[in-house]
């Protein structure tokens, strides 16, 4: 037997170190809306309203105090297109999103055209502070 044939095994068996964060750690966690706007107007109707991130891509949505609606979502993680599309209530809602820092910015359009950047016509943003 090789030691190639050996090694594999072992390397696939290894235990995940405590400090692993999964591919989408900047996604998961409670966020709160600190600002929005759509069609480039602002809306203050968002603001306090809170998305709980799963890493499983499921979410939930708390609006106004509300006890919270099960929504998901998929991400792109590896960066390159920044998709980020939005389910509820069986509708999807194509966007895009940004991390940076403890800040979120999602972009997402009403009219199913994924937007290109964080501005548009019939395009919700909204940014969010990481809950502490």
């Amino acid at each position: 037997m090789t030691p190639l044939l050996l090694v594999v095994p072992l390397v696939f068996a290894a235990p995940v170190p405590k400090d692993f964060k999964p591919a989408n750690a900047p996604l998961e966690g409670t966020w709160e809306f600190v600002a929005s706007t759509f069609g480039g107007n602002p809306d203050a109707s968002y603001v306090g309203a809170k998305w709980v991130l799963g890493k499983d891509g499921k979410a939930v949505r708390h609006l106004r105090g509300d006890t919270g609606t099960e929504t998901s979502y998929t991400a792109d993680l590896t960066g390159k297109t920044r998709a980020f599309d939005w389910t509820i209530s069986g509708s999807t809602f194509p966007g895009i999103y940004e991390v940076k820092g403890d800040t979120l910015t999602v972009a997402l359009a009403l009219d199913n055209i994924r937007p290109t950047e964080f501005a548009g016509q019939s395009v919700y943003v909204f940014t969010m502070k990481k809950a502490k």
